[in-house]
């Protein structure tokens, strides 16, 4: 799995005061990570997602406790740019 991190690129385009920079981090890392997460959802049989929903919102509250006050704030900021994280699933062509 690669180990990018992406808040380096996007903390360094806020240090050197470059908003197009900035989106466009924050767009890639938003696109990658969202990816992320629907090839994982598409990884389950449909009947199973209540069980995978359960466990992302256990792991996204388990998140906020490792990043802190600070970390909470940034992922509120990044939530703003994210619109949504289509989900698909690929066994029946999204028909579900």
């Amino acid at each position: 799995m690669d180990k990018r991190c992406y808040m380096d690129a996007i903390f360094s385009s806020l240090l050197v005061n470059d908003p197009k920079s900035f989106e466009v981090s924050v767009d890639e890392a938003m696109n990658d990570i969202a990816k992320k997460l629907s090839d994982v959802v598409n990884s389950y049989a449909p009947k199973d997602l209540p069980l995978l929903a359960a466990a992302m919102n256990v792991a996204a509250q388990s998140l906020k406790a490792v990043i802190g006050d600070t970390g909470t704030e940034l992922s509120k900021l990044f939530e703003k740019k994210l619109a949504a994280i289509a989900v698909v699933n690929y066994e029946d062509g999204g028909k579900q």
